[in-house]
């Protein structure tokens, strides 16, 4: 487990390497979106997410994929531009 932070840890990924996703389904799970970006490079994947009044946390429709090459982020873009996730 050790391992894994220390994977994680945010001074090993390079700059320039974070996309943009948007147009997400409001169902779509963050372990989801990793998985898809995961397949070309290790990443981390963050929905946007806000609190409703009635205190339901909800998608904002829009995500961030980090990873820890510019190359693979440059390499998503490429690969999976327009691709349908959920």
């Amino acid at each position: 487990k050790k391992e894994e932070e220390e994977d994680d840890d945010d001074e090993d990924y390079e700059e320039n390497a974070t996309l943009f996703v948007k147009n997400l389904n409001f169902d779509t799970k963050e372990e989801n979106l990793k998985e898809l970006f995961s397949k070309i490079g290790k990443c981390k994947a963050t929905i946007a997410r806000k609190i409703a009044p009635n205190k339901e946390v909800l998608s904002m429709g829009y995500g961030f994929i980090k990873f820890k090459k510019a190359k693979h982020a440059n390499e998503a873009i490429k690969s999976l531009q327009g691709y349908s996730l959920d």
